[in-house]
């Protein structure tokens, strides 16, 4: 039998009978059926038809190993709160979380907003170091407490969806759907489903991986775009299942962003708990901002903190200073330790003097040099030495408290004399007139 093909709204269907029968141990089963075909195609335009709904989870065997989140990126989530109750206290509160999130470092950034997106607080969580910072943007406040992740996990600290913070383990079961078309993009699809004993429930996770267009010679790269996360609740009375929650998060990844922009802690130390310094670097030729400029900085970062074996957060705002031709200096800061009440669980870990002192040795011993692959050859930039940045000292004179203490005090001694000065000129011309009418009087 062959159905005609028509691609109109004006076509007419075509109606066909069909004989089917069916063999099982019992023996045959004949069934008959009679079916309309409209519009029939003898081509596929979308092949999504054979894949999977969204939110169904299918066991099936594949050889497609699960791609792996990147180290560092960043994702929104809404998150909301259902709360019960009467009249005006009933409802439910959204609040729209912006995150940031560097798993090679183990330090998360979390930014709140209200249903205005107006900011409310900015939250840091260092989970190696076991510190979280807090900043309030109505207080203009920064609060640093003690965290312990052994007790509590990552999720559950920030009230984030578990999806983005397993274990390289869990998501290793991850099986591949196929390449789904959304809106015209296509996207290779994996699939992972896991239960929640306390809440009975079943969750549903699809990971949204785009591809990169790939250079002559080099293979695609798949970068992570979105993520869903279907939540299916079983009532325990009527044995029903439902979904009652949906969650979206889109995602972006930082491939050559400066990683420590978005994890900036120092507004939460005072001066004294601040030293610059610069490092002397003699390198070959580069191109500034260029893509091995950023990644030459990014290496530092990275060697500098295995060096030194400091948290992330307290090494910050490194910079390189280019003479036109090369890079000449490294500038940084180094925070000091926070002062965290209940800090018992913390590591050890150096001071800011401390770590500026074995960064000069690591320096002065050859220990910091940095070799980076350019355009095919290995490339060294040699750093030499530590110093500290001094600013100009009549700026510091200008607004230091001894100065200006000085100052005012110079200014009320003269005062003092000006004034003794003239109450003795007013006393003499006041006395002159008395004796000059005393001798008219005469």
């Amino acid at each position: 039998m062959k159905v005609p093909e028509c691609d109109s709204n004006l076509c007419q269907s075509t109606l066909a009978a069909m004989n089917i029968k069916c063999f099982n141990k019992d023996g045959s089963l004949e069934v008959n059926k009679m079916y309309d075909f409209f519009r029939f195609k003898s081509n596929i335009v979308d092949n999504n038809v054979f894949l999977p709904p969204p939110g169904t989870f299918c066991n099936v065997r594949n050889k497609n190993k699960f791609p792996g989140l990147p180290g560092y990126f960043s994702f929104t989530y809404d998150l909301t709160d259902e709360r019960k109750g009467t009249g005006r206290t009933s409802g439910a509160l959204t609040v729209h979380k912006k995150v940031w999130y560097d798993s090679n470092m183990s330090i998360l950034r979390m930014d709140e907003f209200d249903a205005e997106r107006v900011q409310i607080a900015s939250k840091i969580f260092d989970v190696n170091s076991g510190v979280a910072y807090t900043s309030r943007t109505s207080l203009s406040a920064c609060e640093i407490v003690s965290i312990n992740s052994k007790d509590e996990s990552l999720d559950e600290m920030t009230k984030l969806p578990i999806v983005f913070f397993q274990e390289e383990n869990a998501l290793s079961k991850a099986l591949f759907v196929g390449t789904r078309r959304v809106h015209g993009l296509d996207y290779d699809v994996w699939s992972l489903s896991s239960d929640n004993k306390q809440t009975s429930a079943k969750i549903i996770q699809e990971f949204y991986f785009s591809k990169s267009v790939p250079k002559p010679g080099t293979s695609e790269i798949l970068k992570l775009s979105r993520a869903e996360i279907y939540t299916y609740q079983t009532n325990r009375g009527n044995k029903e299942v439902e979904q009652p929650v949906f969650t979206y998060l889109p995602v972006n990844n930082f491939i050559d962003r400066l990683r420590w922009e978005a994890f900036d802690v120092s507004p939460c130390f005072r001066n004294e708990q601040k030293r610059e310094f610069k490092l002397k670097v003699d390198g070959p030729p580069t191109v500034k901002d260029s893509k091995i400029f950023q990644e030459v900085l990014n290496k530092l970062y990275t060697n500098l903190i295995q060096a030194t074996n400091i948290s992330a957060l307290r090494l910050t705002d490194l910079a390189c200073v280019h003479d036109g031709v090369k890079i000449v200096e490294f500038t940084g800061l180094i925070l000091d330790n926070p002062q965290v009440i209940s800090s018992d669980t913390r590591r050890y870990e150096l001071g800011m003097n401390d770590t500026y002192r074995m960064i000069d040795y690591l320096a002065s011993n050859g220990k910091l040099s940095l070799k980076m692959s350019k355009d095919g050859q290995i490339v060294e930039y040699k750093i030499t030495g530590i110093e500290d940045i001094k600013h100009e000292e009549e700026d510091k004179n200008l607004y230091s408290g001894g100065v200006v203490a000085g100052v005012v005090f110079g200014g009320m001694i003269l005062g003092m004399i000006l004034g003794v000065l003239t109450c003795y000129k007013c006393k003499r011309i006041s006395g002159a007139k008395d004796l000059q009418m005393s001798d008219v009087a005469k």
